[in-house]
């Protein structure tokens, strides 16, 4: 059945921004009854659905997407994506990145949802649900507010949120988690954009976020502008990465908005108190790996982890490595919450132990009474 869970306030509401899909608003849940409905969406994909409620599409590259396509896609993916989860466990919120949906997330969603039982919630950036009108909205500010409602709306009586951003939605939530320092059980951060690693992209984003902050009369041209996204280095080619959805462009504003959270965050990061897993890929297009790791030390938490897989892009869960990512998010999240079959099995464990011990200290006993009368 679909989670009536009420949603969160939306942003500013003086943008009047819908963190929604254009279309159909219902989240996508594997219990729902609107299943059927899903699965009809995703036409010309013939993979079982089940497990894999992420899609499937048929191996192409960028330049073969047609706009169309590439819009239904986005639009489908924009979603909110619902595991629903056991009552006893912590909520673990996902958010995607810029230019894209929580895709990247859908695997992991699933396999953390089968093997800890708690419920999973996937979500874009606001402003990402495959509408150009709400996505040249939406600034840094919206993208913190979101990520800061629906984690408060995810808390329950037993504990916070564990919240996994991947690119800029990890750098909005250190900015959130600097603002509400209780906001999260513990984050995993993906490749947060702090600094860029391209001079051709750092220095233009500054001089226009200059321009728009010193020169108001700017804005109205520059939401008007578009500017396209970085094309994927060849080495990243593979499957699961032609498989996610992203626009291919962006309004000039969103670059704005992605440089002033950046100059937010490193105000921020020594403020973050909750544990944190950090990844980074080596190869990664947009990040070096040094300064990723920089941006690390400066993290104010004493619980931090740094994990580097040297030859992996930016989007670390959709490469070759994504296998030793779920594990090392396995081996992270124990800390965190006791899969519910190990919990039993040791509690088992426990308890023959327990019944083995009283036998063995019985016949002690046993023994010793004999000793005493021969």
């Amino acid at each position: 059945m679909l989670d009536n869970r009420p949603e969160p306030s939306k942003g500013r509401e003086e943008r009047k921004l819908s963190t929604q899909p254009a279309n159909d608003q219902d989240p996508i849940s594997l219990e729902s009854e609107s299943f059927t409905s899903f699965r009809d969406q995703l036409r010309d994909k013939q993979s079982p659905l089940g497990r894999e409620t992420g899609g499937f599409f048929e191996e192409r590259t960028p330049r073969k997407l047609s706009t169309q396509r590439l819009h239904e896609d986005l639009t489908l993916y924009g979603k909110p994506y619902i595991l629903i989860g056991r009552k006893d466990r912590p909520t673990i919120v996902f958010y995607g990145g810029l230019a894209a949906t929580g895709f990247p997330w859908h695997e992991i969603a699933r396999e953390v949802n089968a093997k800890y039982g708690a419920r999973c919630e996937v979500y874009p950036l606001a402003g990402h649900n495959g509408s150009w009108r709400d996505l040249k909205q939406a600034d840094h500010e919206d993208w913190i507010a979101d990520i800061t409602n629906r984690s408060k709306n995810a808390t329950t009586q037993d504990a916070k949120p564990i919240f996994f951003g991947f690119s800029t939605s990890a750098a909005a939530a250190i900015e959130a988690s600097a603002r509400n320092p209780d906001l999260f059980q513990a984050m995993v951060l993906v490749a947060p954009p702090i600094h860029l690693r391209k001079k051709s992209l750092k220095i233009p984003l500054a001089i226009i976020e200059r321009l728009d902050h010193y020169i108001p009369p700017l804005r109205p041209l520059f939401r008007k502008l578009t500017a396209s996204m970085p094309p994927l280095d060849a080495n990243e080619y593979t499957h699961e990465l032609l498989n996610n959805p992203r626009f291919n462009k962006l309004p000039v504003t969103t670059f704005i908005a992605l440089a002033r959270l950046q100059h937010q965050v490193r105000g921020s990061l020594d403020k973050v108190q909750c544990p944190i897993l950090f990844v980074q890929g080596g190869e990664d297009g947009f990040i070096h790996l040094d300064e990723a790791e920089k941006a690390f030390e400066q993290i104010g938490s004493n619980d931090k982890e740094f994990v580097a897989y040297k030859d992996s892009p930016h989007a670390v869960m959709l490469s070759k490595h994504k296998g030793d990512l779920y594990g090392q998010v396995v081996a992270w999240l124990d800390r965190l919450i006791h899969p519910p079959e190990d919990t039993d099995s040791s509690s088992r464990v426990r308890v023959r132990r327990s019944i083995r011990d009283r036998i063995r200290d019985f016949m002690k006993g046993t023994r010793n009474s004999d000793d005493q009368h021969s």
